[in-house]
Formats: structure tokens, sequence, C-alpha cells
């Protein structure tokens, strides 16, 4: 990728563009299947947290005068942002459940399964 900084072009790698983008006021919602930029959520997480009782993230619904029911959801990112913020730290041995140890005791015989008869078996 190249950015014309002083009448001089410069390469510039994804990485470095991504950290010098400046950060928009509205977002949309990302497509399906896919995370959104700035937060790294999915479209489903972000749609849940939008239908949260009191929910502090600010959206907005564009529409076209005349046509109902369609138009174009943006959110405002900062608002996003700050709710991700202000969740609590969990650590994250507290997300994965502890893994109970086998049973010596019990042994590893697996139940023999049954002889099924067959045609030919009398």
């Amino acid at each position: 990728m190249t950015a014309k900084i002083a009448h001089e072009l410069v390469e510039v790698s994804p990485e470095e563009s991504a950290q010098n983008l400046p950060r928009p006021v509205w977002i949309r919602l990302p497509k399906p299947g896919c995370l959104e930029y700035w937060s790294h959520l999915s479209r489903a997480t972000i749609e849940r947290l939008l239908k949260l009782p009191g929910s502090p993230i600010v959206s907005r619904v564009i529409t076209q005068p005349g046509t109902p029911g369609r138009g174009v959801r943006v959110i405002l990112l900062q608002s996003l942002l700050d709710y991700i913020a202000a969740q609590p730290s969990v650590p994250p041995a507290a997300l994965v459940p502890p893994v109970t140890p086998p049973n010596p005791a019990a042994g590893s015989r697996r139940p023999r399964s049954r002889k099924r008869k067959g045609a030919g078996d009398s």
C-alpha cells in the first residue's frame, strides 16, 4: 500500500496503515459471519448488545423517505467501545471449565458390542 505524504509516495505496511486510520464516529454492522473492524465483535453479538434493556450503545437507522422497514443501522462507535471497556475483566482460567481426571479404578474397558445375527447365521 502506498500513501502520499508531502508529495512523495511512501510504502506503508497494512499494519501501519491500520494504526494511522482515523477512528470513525459511526460504524455499520458487519456483514454476517464477519467481525467489526474496531471492536472485533460479530454482527450477532452487536445486535444482542443493542437489544439489551437500557443498552448504553447508541444506534440509529437511516432510511430513505417512502421505504418503511428498510434502512441502514449505524452505531456510535465510542458508545460501543465504552460499553466494552466498562465490562469487568474475567481471568482466562474462569472461562475454561475444569477438566475431570479419569478414574483409574474404573479401568478403561469399553462395553462389548453384541454380535448381530445375519441372514446366514442360525
